[in-house]
């Protein structure tokens, strides 16, 4: 045969499309010491005389990509809500500010949070005038800027690798359209974490522009300063920009420049910066560093919008394997010139896991899975798949055989797009329904908030108790000024109709003070807190004694301090007593405290 088969790597990246394919046959005569070789060209049937089935490979991407971007908008549409709920009370007091007239500097840099939040405080307000603040419409302007910034990725790793066919970015739009990140996708409120996205996505291809110069420069130093000031993960966008330009062998000037904007941009965020109202500090994860190494491998592992459990951890543990080999392997190789920008999303994912690790490892691992937090992990795996299109472009090229390392590594990337993709869509939707329905019970307090409860304003809307008398005027303002779902007449109709959504198993009661297994004697006050969507009848405190006897102590509701009653241990022999909390709400619906043991221990005599 004078012909051998084409490698499956070239044919897939061959910029080149054939006509008609020429075989050839070959035979051979021998007579004596001549050997005589014929070889006959296989007919062929001109192109323009048989019709072609073959479809345009950029036809197949752009399907690919209208699709992604039909269903991502299509999911806002379907379950996103315009109602506030609990952070994005903070936008109302904003726009109350500006439409009395008392507008100030200070109250757009005002610490939200651990967060400052300038720019989306900016988007805020605009809204504010242009929609009366509709809610549903800045979850589509959080949508538009989430395919903006991954349009700006795909453009940015195309441009350094051309001969890289579109379809085979479809995965990266796969993985950041998922409907995994609901938890963003379908609150307003998260829009600042998009904006911190688009922000960096433009930082470091900028930083990976091959016409670098200082006008480009500029550009990426103003997309990291915005980044910054829409949220504390912004600020990861000057260690990942720094990784780009080291790996660009950009010149020190530029390095120092960046360095001495990343260092004064992070001091002014902290002038004035009140740590008691973030989790910054948190040192939980020092002391146990077990739980948060566990912590940090489900956040990155956890793709799928999984709540718990080993297989997002050992999914973890492959990706960051996979992540830190492909970085290190594309840095030492230096055979690609689209590799940065991969390695630069690597950072960033990786350091923001480590970020939610410190700030949020001590609430347990379901906190790790929170939707919201995926938006920003999947980053890690973006990171990764583009690193492998910049190993396969540059191997077709070099016609170098890979090792079981990498194929090990394109097969993890593989297998993680793949569970984005069903359970990650599957969970996505189970989590907007639900989404969805507490949107849509935010809805009903809203509107009927007058003969809403206390209990129910904390439980439904803000969750936390002493903001419920300021949630009650926020509403009060968002009716007078049509805003956010006051401004459809229809609508509050509707939801006024629909009445409040009263709940039976909302009643809960928790016992305040008290340590387990501590000593007591003589009179001890019991406390206890109690709420409920139909409001709280009676609390007493139930004491279940050594030898099975049960003493009834009442409680008496104080408002600023809980349910208390005075348990007079004196006459009480000495050992070991379980006490705990029962409440009743006005439509008899019972409910108990986790139990707490004391030992009673009173002086004889």
């Amino acid at each position: 045969m004078l012909w051998s088969p084409v490698p499956f790597l070239d044919l897939l990246w061959s910029r080149e499309t054939f006509d008609c394919a020429v075989l050839a046959t070959s035979k051979r005569w021998n007579y004596g010491r001549v050997s005589v070789s014929v070889t006959t060209p296989a007919r062929t049937t001109p192109v323009g005389d048989r019709p072609s089935t073959k479809i345009p490979p950029g036809l197949i991407a752009v399907v690919g990509f209208a699709a992604l971007v039909a269903a991502y908008f299509w999911f806002i549409a379907a379950f996103g809500a315009n109602t506030i709920w609990e952070d994005q009370w903070s936008d109302l007091i904003l726009i109350q500010h500006a439409y009395s007239g008392h507008l100030t500097l200070s109250a757009l840099w005002a610490q939200h949070n651990e967060n400052r939040i300038l720019f989306p405080n900016l988007v805020v307000l605009l809204l504010a005038e242009v929609t009366h603040f509709n809610v549903k419409a800045e979850e589509f302007l959080s949508g538009l800027t989430l395919v903006g910034a991954t349009a700006v990725l795909i453009l940015g790793h195309r441009r350094r690798s051309p001969a890289t066919p579109w379809t085979l970015y479809v995965p990266v739009a796969i993985v950041m359209l998922s409907f995994v990140g609901y938890g963003n996708a379908l609150w307003g409120f998260q829009f600042a974490w998009y904006l911190v996205l688009l922000a960096l996505s433009v930082a470091l291809v900028l930083c990976d522009h091959p016409r670098w110069g200082w006008l480009v420069f500029t550009g990426a130093i103003v997309a990291g300063v915005v980044g910054s000031y829409s949220s504390l993960q912004g600020l990861l966008i000057w260690p990942a920009g720094l990784v780009i330009l080291l790996l660009c062998r950009r010149s020190p000037l530029y390095w120092l420049a960046w360095i001495g904007t990343a260092a004064l941009t992070t001091a002014l965020y902290f002038v004035n910066y009140n740590r008691q109202l973030g989790v910054i500090g948190d040192n939980y994860v020092f002391h146990h560093p077990i739980q948060g190494l566990r912590f940090f491998l489900f956040s990155v592992g956890n793709v799928f919008g999984s709540h718990g459990g080993d297989v997002a951890v050992v999914l973890g543990i492959l990706i960051v394997g996979t992540a830190l080999w492909l970085a290190v392997s594309s840095v030492l190789q230096s055979r690609d010139e689209a590799a940065p920008l991969g390695v630069g999303l690597i950072c960033f994912g990786l350091l923001f896991a480590l970020m939610i690790t410190t700030g949020r490892s001590a609430a347990g691992l379901d906190a790790g899975g929170a939707s919201r937090y995926t938006t920003f992990d999947l980053l890690t795996l973006v990171g990764c798949y583009l690193l492998i299109l910049s190993r396969v472009s540059a191997t077709s090229r070099t016609r170098r055989n890979e090792g079981v390392s990498w194929w090990a590594s394109t097969i993890i990337v593989g297998i993680a797009i793949c569970l984005v993709l069903v359970p990650g869509t599957t969970n996505g939707l189970d989590g907007a329904r639900s989404w969805q329905a507490s949107q849509n019970q935010a809805s009903r307090v809203i509107v009927n908030m007058k003969a809403a409860s206390d209990e129910m304003v904390e439980r439904i809307l803000i969750g936390v108790w002493f903001l419920v008398p300021q949630t009650r005027g926020l509403v009060s303002f968002a009716q007078q000024n049509h805003l956010t779902l006051f401004a459809s007449s229809s609508t509050v109709e509707d939801l006024a109709r629909a009445g409040l959504p009263y709940s039976h198993s909302s009643l809960t009661t928790t016992l305040v003070n008290g340590k387990n297994d501590a000593t007591v004697r003589g009179v001890v006050y019991l406390i206890a807190s109690a709420q409920g969507d139909y409001g709280v009848a009676k609390v007493y405190f139930e004491i279940l004694g050594p030898s099975g006897s049960l003493e009834l102590v009442n409680a008496t509701d104080t408002h600023d301090y809980g349910w208390i009653g005075g348990w007079d241990t004196t006459p009480l022999p000495a050992g070991r007593y379980r006490v705990r909390s029962v409440a009743y709400d006005h439509a008899s619906d019972r409910a108990t405290s986790l139990p707490l043991t004391v030992n009673i221990e009173n002086q004889p005599g």
